[in-house]
């Protein structure tokens, strides 16, 4: 069975592609604003346990209206891209991080609704098998504490699969910690 934890984000989605259990690759779509030129050096160096997805975050314009646009213009694109990651990885089920409501009164909580709400659609109408896996439920499964913080998480996933260890103080990985730790989700049912 081939399952896949999503973290959306629209800086950094953490993708985790599990096959019978065990992580097999990692996808990190990050936009160009979020990348230095020190990252992109580590990038060049990384096994092909992870594949890096770099966008162009659309910044365009300054008025209302064009932030709309460019804001659109990029969850499409990253919901491109995750279209592009279920053609090639063929996942029976596909565990979506659910929206923390805790956030509410924040812009990028409209965004990252948007998105979240696109890539439903998107296995909706491909057929796959999909469930959204609340935010405290993804904590306590990696930790046993609903509330654990990013570092936390990123311990808890590194004990489990530790091939990316080494890179853990020069990329910003926690992302992928979460995807590990949703595609590890038991389902609820199929």
């Amino acid at each position: 069975m081939i399952t896949i934890g999503l973290d959306l984000s629209i800086n950094s989605t953490g993708v985790c592609v599990c096959r019978d259990g065990a992580p097999t690759k990692y996808h990190l779509i990050v936009s160009d604003k979020s990348i230095t030129k020190k990252v992109r050096k580590v990038i060049d160096t990384l096994p092909d346990l992870i594949e890096y997805h770099i966008y162009t975050k659309d910044t365009t314009g300054t008025d209302y209206e064009s932030k709309e646009i460019a804001k659109t213009n990029n969850i499409n694109v990253i919901g491109d891209i995750i279209d592009e990651i279920i053609d090639e990885e063929r996942p029976d089920c596909i565990f979506i991080e659910g929206i923390s409501y805790g956030s509410i009164g924040s812009a990028a909580l409209v965004d990252l609704s948007g998105l979240n709400f696109i890539i439903r659609r998107v296995l909706r109408d491909r057929g796959v098998y999909w469930e959204v896996v609340s935010p405290t439920r993804v904590k306590r499964n990696a930790c046993g504490n609903g509330a654990a913080h990013k570092d936390e998480m990123v311990h808890a996933w590194l004990k489990c699969d530790s091939r990316l260890e080494q890179y853990k103080s020069q990329l910003k990985i926690d992302d992928l910690a979460d995807s590990y730790f949703l595609a590890m989700t038991p389902t609820s049912s199929k």
